[in-house]
């Protein structure tokens, strides 16, 4: 896809020189722009991530920096589908998010954008914002975050960039801290679940099922035994309900976990019942395992939810899951959407 206004190669389209410059020197901060294997993608391609991305944020997100790379995503995929004014609005209020004033993605997305839209004071102003940054005590730590943020933004571009997720979470995870570790954690955990699929596996290549199977258990034991947050643990164990379901006949993995997958399951919902991807996944999982009555249960619970969160505007619930497609099959299935 070409970005609407910007030539990325400034010696062979030969843009104003003051463009050129521009984009050159935002290079050295991590932003959504710089995803350029993205570039050749169809607009309903991204209309897709977009209508995914504003369901979720609708419905709400635990922390500020799960809604903040949400609508940096948002506004890199508004302007790749024209529309820079609102992709602008929309990286504003993931500015004016509590402590994401110093989010290097946001902040370099925005000046990107205003090159492209010939608004090149505004960007000048944007770039020099960034390199004040680099004189911030903890810059290198912006640095990871903003890679981090890379990271979760593959997770939504479906089976071909699994390599390049795995790669990024890798790199980011060692250097983690607080809240971060433990998003990257279920990020990475999640893409190599993803990666077992059949018509997933031969995008990884070098690591073989027995032992994606063996990283994701690790993390998701990981979560569960060292995050204080309650909702992420019952993420976890619901992706480890699935990850159980994907490798029924798989008995060290099953040994090794300690659990059937409907205990990881009531495990999921006595840890938070009013999670939206937590009721999603496990209603599709009761379903699986034919408990009929919870099968309808737990999908109703979610819809309800749903409607709770549009209509009090909270983040009690986050959309299940990174990949859109895969929400949208499970919220088929169970009946939470029409």
């Amino acid at each position: 896809m070409h970005y609407p206004g910007v030539c990325l190669s400034p010696d062979i389209c030969e843009p104003e020189k003051n463009r050129g410059d521009l984009v050159d020197q935002l290079e050295e901060f991590p932003h959504s722009f710089l995803m350029t294997d993205l570039q050749n993608k169809s607009k309903s391609y991204f209309e897709r991530i977009k209508e995914g991305l504003v369901q979720g944020l609708k419905v709400g997100f635990k922390t500020t920096l799960e809604t903040a790379r949400a609508k940096n995503l948002l506004s890199y995929s508004l302007f790749l589908l024209g529309y820079p004014d609102e992709a602008i609005e929309e990286i504003d209020r993931a500015l004016a998010l509590e402590d994401q004033q110093t989010n290097i993605v946001s902040l370099a997305n925005k000046a990107f954008i205003w090159i492209s839209m010939d608004y090149y004071d505004q960007a000048q102003e944007q770039i020099l914002v960034l390199q004040k940054l680099k004189t911030h005590s903890d810059f290198q730590y912006l640095e990871t975050k903003a890679k981090g943020e890379l990271a979760f933004s593959y997770t939504r571009m479906g089976p071909p960039f699994i390599p390049k997720t795995i790669k990024l979470f890798e790199e980011v995870l060692p250097k983690a801290r607080e809240e971060e570790k433990f998003l990257w954690s279920f990020g990475l955990a999640l893409t190599y679940r993803r990666a077992m699929h059949g018509q997933n596996i031969e995008v990884v290549t070098a690591i073989d099922n027995q032992e994606k199977s063996e990283r994701t258990l690790n993390l998701l034991k990981y979560i569960i035994r060292e995050s204080t947050s309650k909702n992420l643990q019952a993420k976890a164990y619901s992706e480890l309900a699935l990850l159980l379901n994907q490798n029924k006949t798989n008995e060290s993995l099953n040994l090794e976990a300690g659990m059937s997958i409907e205990e990881a399951c009531n495990k999921a919902l006595e840890l938070d019942k009013d999670d939206y991807s937590v009721l999603v996944k496990t209603g599709r999982l009761f379903r699986y395992l034919k408990e009929t009555e919870r099968s309808r249960q737990v999908p109703y619970r979610a819809h309800q939810a749903e409607d709770h969160q549009e209509g009090h505007g909270t983040e009690d619930v986050e959309e299940a899951g990174e990949d859109v497609e895969e929400e949208v099959e499970c919220r088929k299935e169970q009946g939470a959407v029409r």
